[in-house]
């Protein structure tokens, strides 16, 4: 594998991804290919969670502006107690 092919496998490929990294442009982009801007990981998150976990305001922007379900909720996890 070259260096160009790991780079471009190591790239982010999620809006919650871009969200993290705060990545405003990228996450535009990919709405506009299409991503669902309120589409959730395997635990539930929105990039818009992601991006107000992280702080990233420029992409919390972008995604409220591409209509990002703004009332989802993550999964609940509950502790045990030992």
């Amino acid at each position: 594998m070259s260096a160009e092919d790991a780079a471009d496998a190591a790239a982010p490929k999620t809006l919650s991804q871009w969200a993290k990294l705060n990545e405003p442009w990228e996450i535009q982009k990919m709405i506009e290919g299409g991503a669902d801007p309120s589409a959730g990981n395997r635990i539930g998150q929105t990039a818009l969670h992601v991006a107000c976990i992280w702080g990233n305001h420029k992409c919390v922007e972008v995604l409220i502006k591409a209509r990002a379900e703004v009332r989802g909720r993550a999964f609940a996890f509950t502790a045990r107690e030992p």
